[in-house]
C-alpha cells in the first residue's frame, strides 16, 4: 500500500471517528481564542438556499443553531440532520425560539438550487436556512465552530458537531454529534 494511501486511510479513520456518537457530552471548555467572539461580528456574506445574501446578523436576539452538511454526504450529514430535527423540537417543546442554520462545506458543488432541492426533499423545517459562502468564509466558519475538514474529492471528511450561538452570537455550547441529549442544547 503507497504511503498516500496510507496516510489518506489514516485522516478518514481519524475524522470520522469524530462522526459517531461519543456519550453526549458537552465538547469541553470553549477555547480563550473562540470565546466570546460573536459570530454577528464577522464580516461574512452568505447566500441562502433562495439565493437571497444574509449576514447572520439578521438573526440577532435569538438562539442560533448551526451545523455544517454539503448535499453529497451520505453518511455523517444525515446523521446531524436527523439529530437537528430533534433538537429543533425540543426548542419547540419548551416554547423557545432559535434559527437553525445549515452551512455547505461544498460550495463549490452546493448551488442554491441544488440546497433548495436538498431542503425540500428531506423535508427540512422551512424555517431553517441553508446557506453557502465563498471557500474562505466556509473554512472560517468551520474553525470557529472547530469542525476539521479534509477534502478528498470527491468525498468530504468531516466532524459532525451542532453549536448553539446565544443571543449575541456568542458560543453557549457545543455538542459533537449525535448523541447527547436534545434538552442540553435548549439550555
Amino acid at each position: 500500500m503507497g504511503v498516500r494511501r496510507i496516510a489518506w486511510l489514516a485522516a478518514a479513520i481519524a475524522l470520522t471517528a469524530g462522526c459517531e456518537p461519543r456519550g453526549g457530552a458537552v465538547t469541553g471548555a470553549i477555547p480563550p481564542e473562540r470565546a466570546g467572539i460573536s459570530l454577528y461580528d464577522r464580516p461574512w456574506n452568505w447566500e441562502d438556499e433562495e439565493g437571497r445574501r444574509v449576514s447572520f446578523a439578521e438573526w440577532r436576539g435569538a438562539p442560533v443553531v448551526v451545523t455544517t452538511i454539503y448535499t453529497n454526504c451520505s453518511r455523517t450529514c444525515p446523521l446531524t440532520v436527523a439529530k437537528l430535527r430533534s433538537v429543533y423540537e425540543s426548542f419547540r417543546r419548551r416554547g423557545r425560539e432559535a434559527q437553525f442554520l445549515l452551512v455547505t462545506l461544498d460550495p463549490s458543488a452546493d448551488t442554491t438550487e441544488r440546497l433548495r432541492e436538498y431542503k425540500q426533499s428531506r423535508k427540512l423545517p422551512g424555517s431553517w436556512h441553508l446557506l453557502r459562502g465563498n471557500p474562505r468564509e466556509t473554512q472560517e466558519l468551520a474553525d470557529l465552530l472547530d469542525i476539521h475538514v479534509m477534502d478528498m474529492d470527491p468525498h468530504i471528511l468531516h466532524d459532525a458537531r451542532i453549536v448553539v450561538f446565544d443571543a449575541r452570537g456568542v458560543i453557549a455550547r457545543s455538542f459533537e454529534c449525535c448523541d447527547f441529549d436534545d434538552d442540553r442544547a435548549v439550555q
